[in-house]
């Protein structure tokens, strides 16, 4: 029907009614208002730094700007910038829902913690042989850990945060809670209008499997995390049970 130019590397398109679309730009750091109708770009928004997505709720518009760590909230009437929201991790990646009646905001983003942890060759006071006793002697080498296993406690002096999902309250422009441990890489999310409860999709890195007796390229699990909007309890869907990881030319399935 229409092309309408916006600007550099648009990542992300949402519309506010028939006939207004706001469209997110990484390159530009900032989110263009469109009417459709007239096919124009009627005011632009600047975020800092590297917006990724934005999401309607209570009035008002929620934009993650990555690099700041940081969601910019905006009137959507007058476009007047309204908070900033802190998010305690690393580089937000947008893709937010709302959840329903403006109670809250669920966004997904990149968290630095995974709870595991490297462990330099020096610090191995405990010994993991091969588990397959034909391979030859292993190389000296720093060990991939679990960070909350005590037997590294004295080892490990600090943690790092593992909040993948944020709860943002819509009235208050705050933080609720964070979801935690949900996967290594999330690749989209959406909410169950029923009853709320969450739904990722990612991947989670197998960084504990260590000296596979035959290597078959199973790097990481592809599944999807449910989270129980009540508890915040999670369940884990495998997307490949069963699967034989085939070596060499297949990656995973």
């Amino acid at each position: 029907m229409a092309e309408i130019p916006v600007g550099l590397e648009p990542v992300s398109v949402n519309p506010r009614s028939a006939d207004e679309v706001w469209v997110v730009m990484r390159c530009r750091t900032a989110s263009a208002w469109c009417r459709c109708r007239s096919g124009l770009v009627t005011d632009t928004l600047y975020v800092q730094d590297e917006p990724a997505d934005v999401v309607f709720a209570g009035g008002k518009a929620f934009v993650s700007a990555g690099r700041r760590n940081q969601l910019a909230v905006f009137d959507q009437t007058n476009h007047s910038q309204l908070a900033s929201i802190p998010l305690f991790g690393n580089r937000s990646a947008g893709d937010g829902r709302e959840r329903g009646r403006g109670k809250g905001l669920l966004w997904r983003w990149r968290s630095p913690g995974t709870t595991t942890t490297q462990i330099p060759a020096g610090n191995r006071f405990q010994s993991t042989a091969p588990t397959n006793p034909s391979l030859p002697a292993r190389p000296k080498s720093s060990a991939i850990v679990d960070a909350s296993d005590p037997l590294w406690a004295s080892v490990i002096h600090y943690r790092m945060p593992d909040n993948d999902v944020a709860e943002i309250d819509v009235s208050s422009a705050t933080v609720s809670r964070y979801f935690t441990n949900v996967g290594t890489i999330l690749l989209g999310l959406t909410v169950r209008p029923d009853n709320g409860d969450l739904y990722v999709a990612n991947t989670d890195a197998r960084n504990l499997v260590r000296f596979e007796p035959v290597l078959r390229g199973h790097l990481v699990d592809n599944r999807v995390t449910r989270i129980d909007h009540s508890s915040g309890a999670r369940t884990f869907y495998d997307l490949n049970p069963g699967v034989d990881y085939l070596p060499s030319r297949t990656w995973w399935r």
